[in-house]
């Protein structure tokens, strides 16, 4: 097998990044074409044409190709090169040649060694195209390849080009046609990079099409042999060894005839003794580095029959490693505290955040702690140096998230209920104000949805290793850096939300998950709306829609195949689920949509529910058809991105707008708001925009001036400006895990759309500045000022970065009069001027990388939503900070 490369980042005739000649290339300058030939042995650059005499080079004087050098004539050339099929890989779109563009373009391939070629030889340009001989030039006689395969793949694209290529270029024109066309090629090489790449692209390769398939329906399906309906759990927890030593007694049912019952438990604990309701020991299988304990019943269970067994066990929970969620730490016993959340599994679980069960916990702890849950307590009982904690849920939920804590709550009466609040020293001055809201939320949310399991809910502060937020029944887990000042009523009015959204009403199989996740978002949207006004809303949805474009080729339904708390989940079953819900309340209105979400809370409180049952309900509710909008946005992917062509004309009363409403989508049906500017009032009126093409017809008083598509962004859609977000979005959540490479290229996407995006520029210089790379990240910064300064805080930061990348140059005179350009700006998102007049008093240096890292987090008290609920990070909240309007409104990155 030979295969030419026609252009090769490592040979070829020119660099494709810079235009510039390979190394080869300029150690011959006599030799003015090259082919780079690759075979078992490896590859080798050779020349084929001497530049003035036209003489072949040595190399390609052998063997086969030696016979064509020796016969060379500009009517044997045509019949060397006429006995090729071209073909084209079908998961390769980006480029395919035709007949006649090959008699061209490798004709000097066809002249030195398809002449008496037996082999395939494979020719790639720009995508992957195979030229395949399939009649040898002297003996006429098909190859193998063609008379053993079909060849499925290959592609005459048309009878003229086929016959043009069997006559071969004409020979008073194929020499120049040659140089006409290598010249060509050159000339794309140096100047596409410059043209159509901002400064920062690594690579050229235009992003290839992918297909992926989901299908939904598979989250249906139940694969578990049994559910958990009631436990028994007895454990006792040892602070200063981290240990934890349980009992549980499970109550199953069998969800199909089987000798077998599964179950999830944290993969630090470890069965001692499992055995059944008659005292048979049990036997059990586990896969090291699975979740997964698999018991051995001794008898076939019938379906929808019931069993328990005695579920000994014990383990050290002391840290992140083999959590559930990689990095997170859900489950910790120490001596500064304890906490057990449901997904860390430190109990067994099965069908994780879908079985409802009943349950008692009975949780022994030193004397002098206590322990704090929900449900009905009990009186707790001491003995020898021991406290036993008992709780009671004799509603099925997810019972078995708790706290170990050793200080007293601080009590807050408010809105007629009782919140206890229980945070470390540091943030008492907080306690107040967190009891407050939390107690509003519950207001709120009351009258919105009907009343909750319990109101009464106590707030739990827990350390930096955690989710930033996590819900239990009745208890809201906050961790250290989330706990801010003014309070983070974004992320707590999330966690309220879930005692109804989780705690009341659950999803009945994983493709329902988003009425967990989606209702709880799109609740705390509401909540900031009824505190803020209408534009907190609509910031908040914004806000939402960007993160769920950032990965929109997964369907809503078919998301819970995703891993838990990472950003794809978070992006598809929090921010688009909530984006859909918002959708629906605008297409049936809030008297249908309210109504919708009452009843089906009231309807299916402590019960499981499904999205075709919500469906229904919306329907009952709107009277309305809603079949093609759950379809459209629960179960397909991608948005639309509208654009408008139209008339005015002159009419009696006025003037009239006709045109049409495009956009991409075949399947798209909803409708969409139509805004025309005019010398008066504008004019707002829906429009069916169905399939690609729906035309629109608006009457106006005052002359038109400006015709607008869906101007209060009613819809989840794609335009330039979401574009430049949506990229930048992407780049932000690669620098969280670390894939600084990958933040780039995500970065350049967005300067591909809008090149003076500042936004951009100065992620870009983030990334460079954590690289170490302080000339790049300058570059970057200067970028920013010099870009279109949306959003406004890039001016000042960008001076602050500039002034901290001369300090540790050690350039303190120019980074002096980048901390005073910076308190010209009077901008103060996120402290920006406290950092510049640190920096005037004391230069900036540069600590570890470790510490670098760690203060490149985002702090979850001021992240935006795709980091602050329920999302794992890591970095440490040195003071708390205000709350900010949104990702696009200020930093991401933490500054110190």
């Amino acid at each position: 097998m030979v295969t030419f490369t026609k252009r090769n980042r490592e040979s070829g005739i020119g660099n494709r990044e810079s235009g510039t000649q390979t190394p080869e290339c300029r150690q011959n300058p006599e030799f003015r074409h090259y082919l780079s030939l690759k075979n078992r042995k490896g590859t080798t650059v050779v020349p084929i044409q001497h530049a003035q005499t036209g003489a072949l080079a040595p190399e390609v004087r052998t063997s086969a190709a030696k016979q064509a050098a020796e016969k060379r004539s500009d009517d044997v050339i045509p019949s060397a090169a006429r006995n090729l099929l071209f073909s084209s890989r079908i998961e390769n779109k980006s480029r395919s040649f035709s007949p006649a563009e090959s008699a061209g373009l490798q004709d000097d391939i066809h002249r030195h060694f398809s002449a008496a070629c037996k082999g395939a030889l494979s020719v790639t340009d720009y995508g992957t195209a195979q030229a395949v001989p399939f009649q040898h030039s002297d003996s006429r006689v098909a190859t193998k390849k063609i008379q053993t395969e079909t060849l499925p793949e290959c592609r005459i694209l048309n009878p003229e080009s086929r016959a043009s290529l069997m006559r071969g270029p004409q020979p008073t024109t194929q020499k120049a046609f040659v140089v006409a066309t290598l010249s060509a090629l050159l000339a794309i090489c140096i100047l596409y990079p410059l043209a159509s790449r901002a400064q920062y692209s690594e690579k050229d390769d235009a992003p290839r099409p992918q297909l992926t398939a989901e299908d939904f329906s598979a989250e249906k399906e139940r694969t578990d042999p049994v559910a958990i309906r009631s436990i028994t759990l007895d454990a006792e927890l040892v602070p200063n060894s981290h240990q934890l030593k349980a009992r549980a007694k499970i109550q199953f049912q069998a969800l199909r005839d089987t000798g077998n019952a599964q179950f999830e438990l944290n993969d630090n604990l470890f069965p001692t003794k499992i055995s059944a309701e008659d005292g048979r020991q049990l036997t059990a299988q586990r896969t090291p580095g699975r979740l997964a304990v698999q018991v051995g019943l001794g008898k076939t269970l019938p379906k929808g029959q019931s069993s328990n067994i005695i579920f000994e066990y014990a383990g050290n929970l002391a840290d992140a490693e083999h959590s559930p969620v990689e990095g997170v730490q859900l489950a910790y016993i120490g001596d500064e505290g304890s906490y057990l959340l449901y997904p860390g599994r430190w109990f067994p679980v099965t069908g994780y955040s879908l079985d409802r069960y009943t349950g008692e916990l009975h949780i022994t702890v030193p004397n002098g702690l206590t322990v704090v849950s929900g449900g009905t307590a009990q009186a707790p009982t001491s003995v020898g140096g021991k406290t036993t904690f008992n709780f009671r849920f004799d509603k099925p939920g997810f019972p078995g998230s708790i706290a170990v804590v050793s200080q007293q709550p601080h009590v807050v009466n408010a809105e007629g209920l009782t919140m206890k609040v229980y945070f470390s020293p540091a943030h008492q001055d907080m306690a107040q104000a967190y009891g407050e809201g939390a107690a509003r939320m519950v207001t709120f949310y009351s009258d919105k949805f009907g009343p909750p399991a319990v109101a009464n809910l106590s707030i739990v502060e827990i350390d930096d290793r955690s989710l930033g937020g996590y819900a239990g029944p009745e208890v809201v887990f906050l961790a250290r850096r989330a706990v801010s000042n003014p309070p983070n009523i974004q992320l707590m009015a999330q966690e309220v939300a879930q005692q109804w959204w989780r705690g009341l009403v659950s999803p009945s199989t994983n493709a329902d998950l988003w009425i967990d996740h989606g209702l709880a978002t799109f609740s705390a949207a509401l909540y900031m709306e009824s505190e803020r006004g209408e534009g907190a809303l609509v910031d908040r949805v914004h806000q939402l829609s960007i993160d769920a474009l950032t990965h929109d080729n997964i369907p809503v339904r078919a998301a819970g195949r995703l891993p838990d708390f990472s950003p794809q989940f978070h992006s598809v079953m929090y921010s688009k689920a909530a984006v859909v819900l918002h959708m629906l309340r605008w297409v049936i209105g809030d008297d249908a949509f309210f109504r919708t979400v009452k009843t089906f809370a009231d309807q299916f409180a402590f019960k499981s529910a499904s999205t075709e049952e919500f469906e229904k309900l919306a329907e009952q509710s709107s009277s309305a058809k809603l079949g093609p909008f759950f379809i459209q946005w629960m179960e397909s992917t991608g948005a639309s991105d509208f654009k408008a062509e139209y008339v005015v004309y002159r009419v009696n009363d006025g003037y009239r707008v006709a045109g049409k409403i495009h956009q991409d989508m075949d399947t798209f049906s909803m409708p969409v708001e139509v805004k025309v500017e005019t010398d008066g009032e504008p004019v707002i009126e829906r429009v069916q925009v169905t399939g690609r093409d729906s035309e629109f017809s608006v009457s106006t008083k005052g002359r038109p001036k400006k015709v607008e598509i869906d101007p209060n962004n009613r819809v989840l859609k794609y335009n330039d400006a979401i574009r430049v977000q949506v990229a930048v979005a992407r780049g932000e959540q690669q620098v969280q895990a670390r894939d600084y490479q990958g933040a780039l290229e995500d970065y350049q996407k967005a300067l591909d759309v809008n090149r003076m995006s500042s936004l951009a520029h100065y992620r870009v210089g983030e990334a460079f500045f954590q690289l170490r790379n302080y000339q790049s990240a300058a570059n970057a910064f200067r970028e920013a000022l010099n870009g279109d300064l949306v959003p406004k805080w890039t001016e000042v930061w960008s001076h602050i970065n500039l002034g901290k990348i001369f300090d540790v140059t050690g350039q303190r005179d120019r980074a002096v009069n980048e901390y005073q350009q910076a308190l010209r700006t009077k901008d103060d998102t996120q402290g920006a001027l406290q950092q510049a007049n640190q920096y005037l008093q004391k230069p900036y240096e540069r600590v570890s990388r470790e510490i670098e890292a760690a203060e490149a987090e985002p702090d979850p008290a001021n992240a935006p939503p795709s980091v602050s609920t329920d999302q794992p990070t890591n970095a440490p909240a040195d003071k708390p900070q205000p709350e900010q309007p949104g990702p696009e409104d200020r930093p991401r990155l933490r500054r110190h």
